[in-house]
């Protein structure tokens, strides 16, 4: 479990260190620095540090704006809510604070008495004095205790709200597998585990397409269309394994990136979704009448002398279009010319 405590003496080092003043943007900064749970953003500090020495008002605002503000809908929603959390934590943290301050002027005006050997009306005026203070302090640190409290259950809150929006950046919709953004997503972290470029990754890929998809929309409507693509998804998904990497590429075309995995591996992965897909039988709940079958045709390639990935998903749409153009419902390997 992590300990809050650490992290947030940690990220009020990082402010005094860098005097930057403690506004909820720079506690967002100097939290996400801290807890390095953004590589981009980590990378971008120490820069600043190594060019610059060190960090301001100015630094800060724009590495906040760069790395954390977010402009989707859901997120745009969520960090108002977050400013205001911070905004409250940290006037209770300077609430407290101002209060302990003023008791430690009192202990010191105290001991000051003290030394002065003063009356007996003048110990008891001292010790209500210090009875008052105390007791100040004691309720505002319950005071504190208490919107922390309060301030944690709405972090746990919002936190989940932001890992949704996450979430939800990253997946297609419909079908529920990965969009673009979160295909390149988990490419960057592909990479990242194996600490080599994607292009000495030994993959294949397979570029799906529903044959003729606008004569299915056509002739049945886009809803029925739409249940074709989250079915197609859903047996792509039951036809993979762990690291496989499976993408809604757009409209009806779907891709799979197989690391480790050779060209006849992904001709099995291929012609399994393939077949799955057209033995699937359709029916027209109005009519009862059955469809004719859905089918797909598939073209895969495989990264060869340090490829880019755009290259080798070019190459596998290649493939597609010669099982297009050699009769659809099959899947093709990239030949050469």
């Amino acid at each position: 479990m992590i300990d809050n405590s650490k992290v947030m003496c940690a990220v009020e080092t990082f402010l005094d260190e860098h005097n930057l003043n403690a506004t909820p943007d720079n506690y967002a900064l100097a939290y996400r620095y801290v807890q390095k749970n953004s590589r981009s953003l980590c990378e971008a500090v120490e820069q600043k540090l190594y060019n610059e020495g060190g960090l301001n008002e100015a630094s800060a605002k724009e590495l906040f704006n760069t790395y954390i503000v977010q402009h989707d809908q859901d997120t745009e929603q969520i960090y108002p809510a977050l400013h205001q959390l911070l905004e409250q934590v940290t006037g209770a943290i300077s609430s407290s604070h101002n209060e302990s301050s003023g008791f430690l002027d009192t202990l010191h005006q105290s001991n000051e008495n003290l030394q002065k050997q003063g009356s007996h009306d003048e110990l008891v005026e001292l010790v209500d004095l210090l009875t008052q203070s105390t007791s100040s302090v004691i309720s505002s640190q319950e005071a504190l205790s208490e919107q922390l409290h309060s301030a944690e259950e709405e972090s746990k809150s919002l936190k989940e709200r932001l890992d949704k929006a996450s979430r939800d950046a990253m997946e297609d919709e419909l079908t529920g597998l990965l969009n673009r953004k979160g295909f390149r997503k988990c490419i960057e972290e592909l990479t990242a585990e194996r600490a080599v470029p994607l292009d000495q990754v030994p993959y294949s890929i397979v570029s799906f397409d529903v044959d003729h998809f606008k004569n299915v929309n056509d002739t049945y409507g886009h809803l029925f269309g739409d249940k074709v693509l989250h079915n197609t998804a859903e047996v792509i998904l039951k036809s993979v394994r762990g690291n496989d990497i499976a993408v809604r590429f757009g409209g009806e075309e779907f891709i799979l990136l197989l690391p480790d995995t050779d060209l006849d591996g992904a001709r099995l992965v291929a012609e399994k979704v393939r077949t799955t897909i057209e033995k699937v039988r359709w029916i027209n709940r109005r009519t009862g009448k059955k469809l004719d079958p859905i089918t797909l045709s598939a073209g895969i390639s495989a990264n060869q002398h340090s490829m880019a990935l755009e290259e080798v998903i070019e190459l596998a749409d290649v493939a597609l279009y010669q099982a297009k153009g050699a009769g659809r419902n099959r899947s093709c390997i990239y030949q050469p010319d």
